[in-house]
């Protein structure tokens, strides 16, 4: 039995049904530039595993070194790291990541504030994880026990029940 600390702080999965729900719910928003920017925040989440930190950091240079390569993938500082590591990606998200890197080149953040705070700078964690949970809650699935993070956890899930060993999760991670 779960003490009253523990359940407000533990976070669930959203589950295949769930991450289906999602998934239908972004690719419907995706018919424009914030649309497709919600999509990609959250499908980086859910398909790849990602943290919002790790999108606040990621620069187009760190989606074009891997994006072309085979499988394709990001760079990404991963939690407790130094150096930037690789990290595979579905082609389908890899697709997604083309096209918003475009011709863009460089050092610039994936994820572009138009804020007039942070006009051109990179999106903060805050604001990314809040768009997320717009996504979560437009979707219908918005309980006390999801957050963005679950989509994380909803992926390590279906790596485990894909047969992936948890040896290799964790390595992923």
């Amino acid at each position: 039995k779960l003490d009253a600390v523990e359940r407000l702080h533990r976070r669930d999965e959203l589950g295949a049904v769930g991450a289906r729900k999602l998934e239908t719910y972004l690719n419907r928003i995706a018919i424009d530039a914030d649309g497709k920017t919600t999509r990609l925040m959250c499908l980086m989440e859910l398909w790849a595993g990602c943290r919002s930190i790790e999108l606040a950091r990621l620069t187009v240079d760190d989606v074009r070194r891997g994006i072309y390569q085979t499988p394709p993938h990001v760079y990404l500082y991963r939690k407790g790291r130094t150096a930037k590591t690789a990290h595979a990606v579905r082609p389908a998200l890899a697709s997604m990541l083309i096209e918003a890197i475009g011709d863009r080149d460089g050092k610039e953040p994936l994820f572009v504030s138009k804020s007039h705070r942070n006009l051109g700078g990179a999106w903060s964690v805050k604001s990314i994880e809040n768009r997320i949970r717009q996504a979560i809650e437009a979707a219908g699935l918005k309980t006390d026990r999801i957050s963005p993070h679950s989509l994380r956890h909803t992926n390590v899930n279906e790596m485990l029940r894909a047969g992936v060993s948890i040896e290799n999760v964790a390595a992923y991670e």
